[in-house]
């Protein structure tokens, strides 16, 4: 079933994501990483520290290229210059260490720990959607993060294929038009608000996720969501669950085999609800006899059946599959 969004009024064909803080937990990676760094050169280090204090340099070095202080250079580059400030800042001088070192303490955010929700979410979200990161990162970032983390994106975009940091426009716009999709037809899926306000304006759809823990634990305020957006979730899979396939008040599921099966509302106490237009079985998980009755009853008036059939052929193109507690199969006859 198509999601259209109430912001923009267009069904979404795409849902791209914000990474940092998003998909992957980047304080916890950071740090692990920076600890690893401390232990093989002696230093006594804030590990957790350090990771918010080289994050916090992340904004203002990516506003120096939006403004045209400076030209577009890939995050990588950035992320390398900030760490050099982070050791000063902390009497630490950079150049006590080979190039080779500092190196690889700023791959850390090529390789960091997906959230434990990241990996299922955007693999159900596949199925239905092209899936992407809309990220400041840059493409080989991006590339080597999916590939160790497990995340099965259609495609990567990264900032340097874009040449835009958001929260520009050209950050939201420039992806839309490399896919051939309106604006409208993508959501984007953060857990930052300002990224999502600035995607609302340049015409995408917003879904909020919140991510908690993303700046450590006992943060006032954080994961809640201060403004409406098209839909606020608290995790990838209940964004793919929100988005479908389904019908109202369902959710998806699959078969071994990768058929999907979608859950018939059983909205027994009124409300709007159809059956699916596409050819796939319907599966009605059923409290007891009543309950399958009335749905049965409900299905027969909605669609002027003529009969169910138990176990029987239909010219139908569905089944609706009722499992009660003996596991029994109905379809609609067409005799």
């Amino acid at each position: 079933m198509a999601f259209v969004a109430a912001s923009t009024g267009q069904t979404v064909k795409a849902v791209l994501f914000d990474v940092f803080g998003t998909v992957v937990d980047w304080r916890t990676g950071v740090a692990a990483a920076v600890r690893r760094f401390a232990g093989e050169h002696g230093l006594e280090l804030d590990a957790d520290g350090f990771a918010d204090a080289w994050r916090a340099r992340y904004v203002p070095g990516m506003r120096r290229v939006s403004s045209g202080e400076r030209p577009f250079v890939l995050l990588d580059v950035l992320h390398r210059e900030n760490l050099d400030g982070v050791l000063a800042d902390l009497g630490v001088d950079p150049g006590r260490f080979g190039p080779a070192a500092l190196d690889e303490l700023n791959h850390a955010w090529h390789f960091l720990p997906p959230w434990p929700d990241s990996v299922a979410g955007i693999a159900a979200l596949k199925r239905n959607f092209i899936v992407g990161p809309l990220s400041n990162g840059n493409t080989s970032l991006l590339l080597d993060m999916a590939k160790a983390g497990g995340l099965a994106w259609d495609l990567i975009l990264g900032s340097d294929v874009t040449k835009a940091y958001k929260p520009t426009t050209e950050a939201y716009l420039r992806p839309a038009a490399l896919l051939g999709l309106e604006p409208g037809e993508i959501m984007l899926a953060a857990a930052h608000e300002s990224d999502l306000a600035a995607a609302r304006t340049a015409g995408l759809a917003a879904a909020f996720i919140s991510r908690p823990l993303e700046n450590g634990p006992g943060v006032p305020g954080a994961g809640v969501a201060a403004q409406s957006w098209d839909l606020a979730v608290s995790s990838i899979t209940e964004l793919a669950e929100q988005l479908g396939p389904r019908l109202r008040g369902c959710s998806a599921a699959s078969t071994g085999n990768g058929e999907y099966l979608t859950e018939l509302a059983a909205l027994v106490a009124g409300g709007s609800w159809a059956l699916p237009s596409e050819s796939h079985d319907v599966l009605v998980p059923l409290g007891g006899k009543r309950m399958e009755r009335e749905v049965l009853r409900k299905v027969h008036m909605k669609c002027a059946l003529p009969r169910f059939a138990e176990h029987g052929s239909s010219p139908w193109p569905f089944r609706l599959i009722c499992m009660d507690s003996a596991a029994r199969m109905f379809s609609p006859s067409g005799a």
